[in-house]
């Protein structure tokens, strides 16, 4: 049952997601910003972008924009997401499963958009500074986060009972 209404509540802030990450200028040229694997103790497995298939991941392994990470119990990922100043540090901690539903920055300003989703567990952000127009969006089944300057923050999403 809580797998159910954690998917429809997923899929429901997936949908949502594109009208709060939008920034109205469609003509400006947007590169990825890369997401690389620092540190893994433990488990954890990617299903990427247009799979369907969970394979393990490993040290150093580079992620991607509508990646999903899934760390088993008593595992801890660290992600480093390169920024054109600052580099970010992510924090996936054991029974968690993180999405990357965008990472982008635009070519001529340097304003990136970053937005990922914890459908469970709990994640740390060491955010670099955002400059601009920069945005960090972390969105749950129950809330969205956001961030503006510099932050360090923890984001966890329990069952529900």
């Amino acid at each position: 049952m809580f797998k159910k209404i954690a998917l429809v509540l997923v899929l429901c802030s997936v949908l949502t997601f594109p009208a709060l990450c939008d920034n109205g200028n469609k003509d400006e040229v947007l590169v990825p910003i890369k997401v690389q694997v620092r540190e893994l103790n433990g488990t954890a497995k990617v299903k990427r972008a247009q799979s369907r298939e969970w394979t393990p991941l490993a040290l150093n392994m580079a992620l991607n924009e509508n990646d999903v990470i899934r760390s088993v119990a008593k595992s801890q990922v660290t992600l480093v997401l390169e920024s054109k100043r600052e580099s970010s540090i992510i924090d996936v901690y054991g029974n968690s499963e993180v999405a990357f539903l965008r990472l982008e920055r635009a070519k001529l300003t340097g304003e990136e958009r970053i937005a990922l989703s914890v459908s469970f567990g709990r994640i740390y952000i060491r955010s670099a500074k955002l400059e601009g127009q920069s945005t960090f969006k972390v969105v749950t089944p129950t809330s969205v986060v956001s961030v503006k300057g510099e932050a360090k923050f923890e984001v966890g999403v329990s069952a529900l009972d």
